[in-house]
């Protein structure tokens, strides 16, 4: 019977965690093709894009200032919609959606087009999602940034085969990359962050500080303040990923029925190249941690 009931729970929190999310396969796969059958839902974004949004849309490619802006995409991508970035780089610039999508099939899709080299860098976010739902990134590259991607009280959102390296010296955060609640509101009311895929991307180097204070960290699923209620960050799925040096740990994961799966830690200690300092690998702990599938 005991066997049995463990069973059951390990099962139900595999459940939980993927649920709504196999289809998501779909619109994270690595490279996503053109949708040349919806040319009203396409849109091209380049570095030096300067089109209005309506001018930037069809099935055939643009590039430079035939496309937009990084920014207008952000501010007018809606739910059905896809935004190639084409190769380059986005200096100063970040993804930040100011719509969500509304359900699986009808997601907005950040991404590269058709393998390109899309670098987003020295930038205050290279992902920032609030409150919003339904949102793919996916195949971008990032690099010295204040903060790696901050998802609050963000729901189903996919980041997909996207690489995240180094930490900005003008940072004045502990962790690259975290998934948590609504930081604005500290009352029992605070919406939590639940349903997010993180997979297929590579987390290096967040690091700072001298050698043996060892902090930073790449990536933490919930907050790890008990002054504030629990954050009741549930059910998301972090699986096929690379983490790598980070001062402190990797991955922290501070909040109930999350599975963390095929992903490779790695985060030796050397003293000599403090860049690449590690000290712990995946960590779960806090008050409102544990139930987690590993």
């Amino acid at each position: 019977m005991k066997k049995q009931m463990v069973f059951t729970l390990v099962l139900t929190l595999a459940l939980l965690a993927t649920s709504g999310q196999s289809k998501a396969v779909t619109n994270a796969a690595f490279p996503l093709p053109p949708e040349i059958n919806s040319p009203d839902t396409t849109y091209w974004v380049s570095p030096n894009g300067q089109a209005a949004w309506a001018s930037c849309r069809g099935a055939t490619p643009l590039n430079d200032t035939s496309a937009c802006a990084l920014n207008t995409a952000n501010a007018n991508a809606s739910a059905g919609d896809t935004v190639y970035l084409r190769g380059g780089t986005y200096s100063n610039q970040e993804i930040r959606p100011s719509n969500s999508g509304t359900f699986e099939g009808n997601r907005i899709v950040f991404t590269s087009y058709n393998q390109e080299n899309v670098l987003i860098r020295d930038s205050a976010y290279g992902i920032y999602i609030y409150k919003k739902s339904y949102i793919t990134v996916n195949g971008i590259n990032f690099y010295s940034l204040k903060r790696f991607m901050r998802i609050y009280a963000g729901h189903h959102n996919t980041i997909s085969y996207c690489n995240f390296d180094t930490r900005s010296p003008a940072s004045g955060d502990w962790v690259g990359a975290l998934i948590a609640n609504d930081p604005y509101d500290d009352t029992l009311a605070s919406e939590d962050s639940t349903y997010n895929w993180v997979h297929h991307c590579t987390f290096y180097r967040w690091v700072y500080g001298a050698y043996d204070e060892h902090r930073g960290a790449l990536l933490d699923v919930g907050s790890n303040d008990d002054s504030k209620p629990e954050d009741e960050s549930y059910y998301n799925l972090v699986e096929d990923n690379v983490f790598a040096y980070g001062g402190h740990h990797t991955l922290g994961v501070y909040s109930k029925y999350n599975v963390i799966r095929n992903n490779y830690f790695h985060n030796e200690t050397d003293p000599a190249q403090w860049s690449y300092e590690g000290y712990r690998a995946s960590i779960t702990e806090g008050p409102y941690a544990g139930h987690c599938l590993y």
